[in-house]
C-alpha cells in the first residue's frame, strides 16, 4: 500500500511582473508514492520556487523544488534537443489552478510557498503565502460554475 499523502488545490491569480495570489482551496488524502523530499539546507542552487510542509515551529519536514505554475507565462517548444522547451513572459494577467503532493504527516501542520514574480532564475525567491492545513476542506470540491 502507498503512503498516505495530501494532494492540495490551489488557485492563483497572477498580474504581469507581479507575485501571484494564492488561495488553498482542499486539502485531498490519496494514496500515493512521493518523490523524494530535496535537502532542507538553505543552499537551494538556482531555483525558480518551492514547497515545504513544515510543522507549527516553521522546520521543515518536506520539501521539494518545482517551478511553480502560477506565473504568465507561455511555454514554447525549441529546436535545441537539450533544452525543448523555454518560458516566454506575456503581457496577460493569469488565472489557473495547480496541486502539489505532501505526505498527511500529524506533525505536518502548515504548507509554504516559495516563488518570484516571473519565474526567472534571476529574480529574487520570497514565500508566497503559508497556509494552514487546518483550516482547509478535506472533501472534493464540487466544480466551478462555467464564467
Amino acid at each position: 500500500m502507498a503512503p498516505a499523502a495530501l494532494r492540495l488545490l490551489f488557485h492563483y491569480e497572477a498580474d504581469p511582473g507581479s507575485l501571484p495570489r494564492l488561495e488553498l482551496r482542499a486539502a485531498l488524502p490519496v494514496s500515493v508514492r512521493l518523490p523524494p523530499p530535496h535537502p532542507t539546507g538553505n543552499d537551494l542552487g538556482a531555483t525558480t520556487g518551492w514547497f515545504e510542509l513544515q510543522d507549527g515551529d516553521r522546520r521543515v519536514l518536506y520539501r521539494r523544488l518545482m517551478r511553480l505554475p502560477t506565473g504568465a507565462f507561455l511555454e514554447v517548444p525549441t529546436s535545441d534537443p537539450n533544452s525543448p522547451f523555454r518560458y516566454r513572459e506575456t503581457d496577460q494577467a493569469s488565472a489557473g489552478a495547480f496541486s502539489i503532493l505532501v505526505p498527511d504527516r500529524d506533525a505536518g501542520s502548515h504548507v509554504e510557498l516559495f516563488g518570484n514574480a516571473r519565474g526567472l532564475v534571476d529574480d529574487p525567491v520570497r514565500s508566497l503565502g503559508r497556509f494552514e492545513l487546518s483550516s482547509v476542506s478535506r472533501e472534493a470540491l464540487p466544480p466551478e460554475p462555467p464564467r
